[in-house]
């Protein structure tokens, strides 16, 4: 389950799939972009649900950029806390996601602090100012304190030519041993930096030098989102294969709740609300109504025309790409039934006594 702890962000990525809608003035997300104590609380509920169900594997902290929110360090202490732990009662899993700009205090206190940590990285160029240099200088900081694994790395790719040296190289220079790639995917209206459908072929030679690299140098490489089958030919497959890379072609989706606690499946879908977390009785019903939802979505809309007698989206094999493909007007279509149970998740009825 992945927690926004704040709607705001100190970079401007151009491929972020939260493009138009981070750093909004608060009115115009209803007065809330930074969570509170108690709404954190109440997500974490649900976090420790999700995964002491096994229904995911971690409560992942995210943004915007998370270390902005003012009370960030008390929030990571109150997740690891023994109120949250696991009925076994190991602590409940934590990880941040971040950008890597942050103070020097918070470089510290991560380095210190038992979490997941992936950090999301752009060429250098791209960065203005020093911020390049709070980068690696940060980078030097946790990696020094943390060990073997010290923390994941996490590239978008949006070019076919796009350069990624740098990443191993950094690394190399840490000894971090993951590195996370995917493909740039749209925001719902399509506004921020992405592959589109047509251009996804096009990626697979960048990718798949990519996963060459990470075997040669000892990487585990993932990609957490999917891809069309005829983005990729049966030799590149068998390639990729190879080198330890397994491409899936159905997404888990990602479950977010935002600091209002709003419930929506992923980034890419953020207009697809599934009102407020709190309105659910677990995790399981979570995911039983959301799927409910993003099935017919999944299977039932072609994400172009070629899809609709396609074998393997008959066969529940391939969704055709990124469900933000799908064309919008589907994407946004409910039934009465489907418009009254979304208003009663929003406003549910006040419980007696």
């Amino acid at each position: 389950m992945n927690l926004l702890l704040i709607e705001r962000c100190n970079l401007t990525c151009a491929y972020c799939f939260f493009a138009g809608s981070l750093n909004a003035r608060p009115a115009e997300r209803g007065g809330h972009d930074i969570i509170t104590e108690e709404n954190f609380r109440v997500a974490l509920h649900y976090g420790r649900d999700f995964v002491a169900t096994g229904l995911r594997d971690s409560v992942n902290l995210l943004g915007g950029e998370p270390t902005l929110h003012p009370r960030f360090r008390e929030l990571v202490a109150i997740a690891r806390s023994r109120e949250f732990a696991l009925p076994n009662g190991a602590p409940l899993p934590v990880s941040v996601f971040s950008n890597g700009v942050f103070e020097p205090q918070i470089a510290e206190f991560l380095s210190e602090t038992p979490c997941g940590l992936m950090l999301n990285i752009n060429h250098p160029s791209s960065y203005s100012g020093r911020l390049w240099q709070r980068l690696t200088a940060n980078l030097d900081i946790i990696a020094s304190a943390r060990g073997e694994e010290p923390f994941s790395l996490s590239l978008n790719l949006f070019a076919p030519d796009q350069e990624v040296d740098f990443v191993f190289d950094l690394l190399k220079r840490h000894g971090a041993r993951h590195l996370r790639v995917d493909v740039a995917k749209p925001n719902s209206a399509a506004t921020n930096t992405h592959v589109g459908f047509e251009a996804l072929p096009a990626m697979m030679p960048l990718f798949e030098r990519i996963a060459v690299r990470c075997r040669h140098d000892g990487i585990a490489l993932n990609t957490d989102c999917c891809l069309p089958v005829c983005a990729v030919d049966n030799d590149r497959l068998a390639r990729l294969k190879e080198a330890g890379i397994f491409l899936s072609f159905a997404c888990p989706g990602a479950i977010d709740v935002t600091p209002a606690l709003q419930l929506f499946y992923c980034g890419p879908l953020k207009h697809l609300s599934f009102g407020r977390i709190d309105g659910y009785a677990g995790a399981k019903e979570i995911v039983e109504t959301i799927e409910e939802t993003v099935r017919p979505l999944r299977w039932e809309v072609a994400t172009r025309k070629a899809c609709e007698t396609c074998k393997w989206r008959t066969l529940d094999i391939c969704q055709g790409g990124c469900l933000a493909f799908k064309p919008p007007a589907t994407a946004e279509r409910r039934s009465h039934d489907e418009e009254q149970i979304h208003a009663e998740r929003l406003w549910p009825e006040p419980q007696a006594g």
